[in-house]
């Protein structure tokens, strides 16, 4: 059952709350509706990403996590990864991150073995095939989207699924920003993105705030500082210049549960994407990210 353009799981969301007991499915509807979204009540067990690992792990299914860096999703047997950097390549971007940010402590043995990479995180140097595709705060870096969905579709085998893990903007440092929408993210694929704009640079480096996602869920959202702001947009701009058409890598997509359902539903019925069905759940109450399904 779609709430909203969410999932709702009658029997999970009733058993999960005392308060719901009595509840028919009608009454549970109408309180996710008005009160169950806003409050971040789980709606399902995917609603959880400790769920959606534990039910991957526990089946064995083949699977594949795309960007794992330094806190692979998936551990063990059957477990395949993709990255745009190789091992190496991970392990000595882990270490100048250490050495730059005194804040910054990446466990460079967390790091998995790569198994497939492409420097322009092109998916189709992958010949093989999977029941189960993961992406964990992944999708929102994607220059082309549209591109990068079709590419998973490739991947999976019949029946196969995409789970993915996405940052919810209302609840993290991308607060601010406006949310995407259905046109920008076909005009990326119509000009065949594969480098973030300059807008996206600026946004990422001068136009955001905290991201305390329980500071955000009790409605304390910080705020841009006009403070040194000339200075940070003439660095995001020289960033931009300076890497001369090399990737940078910053959010190029802010979404919310429900605005993504929409997209995705918009994207099936312009033929852009060709998934048999979605589930989106909703965001819980002191979290940052909610999860999708799209099964093929």
């Amino acid at each position: 059952m779609e709430i909203n353009n969410i999932t709702l799981d009658h029997e999970y969301y009733r058993e999960s709350y005392l308060d719901l007991r009595k509840f028919s499915d009608s009454d549970l509807e109408q309180h996710f509706k008005n009160y169950g979204i806003d409050e971040g009540r789980v709606s399902s067990f995917y609603s959880l990403r400790e769920n959606l690992i534990s039910s991957i792990l526990s089946k064995g299914y083949k699977s594949l996590e795309i960007g794992p860096f330094f806190a692979p999703a998936l551990k063990g047997e059957n477990i395949y990864y993709f990255d745009a950097l190789t091992t190496s390549e991970l392990i000595s971007r882990a270490k100048k991150l250490n050495i730059q940010d005194a804040n910054t402590d990446i466990n460079v043995n967390n790091i998995p073995e790569i198994n497939y990479s492409d420097p322009e995180g092109n998916l189709n140097v992958i010949n093989d095939s999977f029941e189960i595709v993961l992406s964990s705060h992944c999708i929102e870096h994607q220059p082309n989207l549209i591109k990068h969905l079709n590419d998973v579709f490739k991947l999976l085998k019949d029946g196969g699924r995409y789970f993915v893990i996405i940052p919810d903007k209302r609840y993290c440092f991308d607060h601010y920003l406006p949310t995407s929408n259905i046109a920008e993210i076909i005009q990326a694929d119509y000009d065949k993105s594969t480098l973030h704009s300059l807008r996206n640079v600026i946004e990422h480096r001068s136009l955001l705030t905290h991201n305390d996602s329980i500071e955000h869920w009790k409605g304390n959202h910080g705020h841009i500082s006009d403070e040194n702001i000339v200075e940070r947009l003439n660095s995001a701009i020289n960033e931009y210049e300076a890497a001369n058409s090399q990737y940078i890598d910053v959010h190029a997509w802010q979404f919310t549960p429900e605005s993504i359902s929409t997209i995705l539903t918009q994207l099936k019925i312009a033929k852009k994407i060709n998934y048999g069905s979605k589930k989106v759940f909703s965001t819980p109450w002191g979290r940052n990210e909610f999860v999708v399904i799209l099964e093929k």
